[in-house]
Formats: C-alpha cells, structure tokens, sequence
C-alpha cells in the first residue's frame, strides 16, 4: 500500500462487493458502478498480468451466468461494460492489446451462451 496513493487510502463509502490482497470491488461513489481497484501499482508483471486476467474472468463468470438467463442481451452487455470499465482504466497503461484480445474473446464466448 502506497501512504500518498488516494485508491490505496479508499474509505469505505460505498457498497464493497469483495476485498483480498490482490483487489477490490466496491460501487462508485459518483455512479454506484462496481468498480474493480487493483492494488498493485504501476505495470503488472507477466505472472501477475495472468493473475489478475484469471481474477477478472471470475468476476465476469459471475455476471454472466445461468441465473441471467432471463435478462434481454442489452441490459447484461450493460452490466457487463460496468464491470469492464475499471478494469480498463487499470490496463489501458502500457501495452494492453493482449489483455484486451483476453477479456474479448472470454466475453464473446460467454455472451453467445447466453
């Protein structure tokens, strides 16, 4: 944890969905959008780059699930971009085209199950 980092100081105002070492979810406070916060710093190394796709992806799973079966196809893609929207900011540092490429596809595959 950083001392001048405001993400790593974050108080709890808000819904938090899930918290561990590498992570947390909570609704923004502006838009009450789960957002993902990761608590490393600055570009992910390959293994933790794997990590925190493997993380996402888990999350994701329990966005698009069998119990959303009923949910009309827009409303879960809307649901599913307020899922992605933190993770994006957090990787569109660097060279984030393989990350994207990750999640597309995994989202793709998920989707068309729906």
């Amino acid at each position: 944890m950083d001392e001048g980092c405001l993400l790593c100081s974050a108080e709890r105002m808000t819904e938090w969905h899930l918290e561990d070492e590498d992570c947390w979810v909570a609704d923004c406070i502006v838009c009450m959008t789960p957002m993902i916060v990761w608590r490393t710093h600055g570009l992910p190394d390959q293994r933790m780059e794997q990590a925190l796709l493997t993380r996402l992806k888990t999350v994701l799973r329990g966005v698009i699930n069998s119990r959303h079966n009923w949910e009309p196809v827009p409303q879960l893609i809307a649901r599913v971009n307020r899922t992605l929207r933190g993770w994006q900011q957090y990787f569109s540092f660097g060279y984030p085209r393989g990350a994207y490429q990750v999640i597309d596809a995994f989202v793709l595959a998920r989707l068309t199950h729906h």
